[in-house]
């Protein structure tokens, strides 16, 4: 697989002038060793971020705009994002806004960037407390994974792809998702996770290339992200922020609450998700009831609201079988809220 992306790049970096984003702990980790395999890579400038959600904002796209202009970059030029979702939602939205947009390509060197943040044509930064509320759709040139990188994360970077993962195999592969559970990502080599996060993407592709403006079956990949944003945004506030992915896992589980209690759906795979995989692997929801009122204020900024009087979800039938924007009261998602912290301690 290694060698497939070094043949890639190769090409790319042979054809045109390219800019690198990065961050910190790619520039250590990584590079030296992508530099090596590829030696094009360590001629080309790179702009380095420090690491972390904190630092995806527009002040760091304002810091690669003038970058770019420093160097004399062109819209004819490539920008190359290696490194994990922040990087590629940051570098992303920079290269998609800058003189209107310069073509731009993702190198994931995480689970969840190879299986999510790197695919889709969605770039973006965090404002107003709010995730992701600024961005553009800008499809990049390619994208593809370096599973090596996989051994330079900690745990929780692991987890947080696995939580895209599972998102995935619950809205589009029954068969996946029995895949799942059947593995622990702890004990799991990297090329098979890495593999795992071939078959999301190109499952999240299939469903891009149909709506790539998120004007409808888009919206399922929203799954768990309603309430998975909002905790990972009361996280960051509070200065104990989570990985993403493992937002989204406890996301997973509040709506798939809700799929029980509106629709009827997710009887026994309700169960199956919260026992076998997200309560051992990702531990107890951080949130109280007292959280409740700021959870509510933070998924009511959700843009894909229509309107003040509820929430919208994506919810789920079974695995494979989504449920299209679905409004929910406040009472219903405090509920769900209780019954998820109920099944996770």
């Amino acid at each position: 697989m290694s060698h497939d992306v070094y043949a890639i790049l190769r090409d790319t970096l042979s054809g045109r002038r390219t800019f690198i984003v990065t961050d910190r702990n790619v520039e250590r980790l990584v590079m030296p060793g992508l530099s090596d395999a590829v030696k094009e890579i360590g001629e080309c400038p790179a702009f380095v971020i420090s690491p972390g959600e904190e630092n995806k904002t527009i002040r760091t796209v304002e810091e690669i705009w003038r970058w770019l202009m420093e160097n004399g970059a062109t819209r004819q030029d490539l920008l190359l994002n290696i490194g994990g979702g922040m990087v590629c939602d940051t570098g992303g939205f920079a290269a998609a806004t800058f003189k209107r947009g310069m073509s731009c390509a993702n190198i994931a060197t995480t689970l969840l960037a190879a299986a999510d943040a790197a695919v889709g044509g969605k770039t973006g930064v965090n404002f107003g407390g709010v995730k992701n509320a600024v961005g553009a759709f800008a499809m990049p040139v390619f994208t593809d994974v370096l599973p090596e990188a996989f051994a330079t994360l900690p745990r929780g970077e692991l987890l947080s792809g696995y939580g895209e993962l599972l998102k995935m195999a619950l809205i589009g592969s029954a068969g996946m998702l029995r895949h799942l559970v059947s593995i622990n990502p702890d004990q799991t080599d990297f090329d098979t996770l890495a593999r795992l996060a071939r078959q999301a993407a190109a499952m999240k592709m299939e469903i891009v290339e149909k709506d790539p403006q998120e004007a409808g079956l888009r919206r399922i990949l929203n799954f768990g992200h309603t309430a998975g944003h909002a905790i990972e945004s009361l996280m960051l506030h509070r200065g104990k922020g989570v990985a993403h992915g493992v937002a989204v896992a406890w996301g997973i589980v509040v709506a798939m609450v809700l799929s029980r209690m509106i629709a009827d759906g997710c009887r026994d795979d309700l169960y199956t998700v919260a026992n076998a995989i997200v309560r051992p692997l990702f531990g107890p929801l951080p949130v109280s009831c007292d959280d409740y009122p700021e959870l509510l204020s933070l998924m009511h900024s959700d843009k894909k609201n229509t309107g003040p009087d509820s929430v919208r979800f994506i919810l789920l039938e079974s695995p494979g079988n989504p449920i299209r924007d679905v409004d929910v009261s406040d009472d219903d998602i405090t509920a769900a809220f209780d019954i998820a912290r109920d099944m996770l301690s």
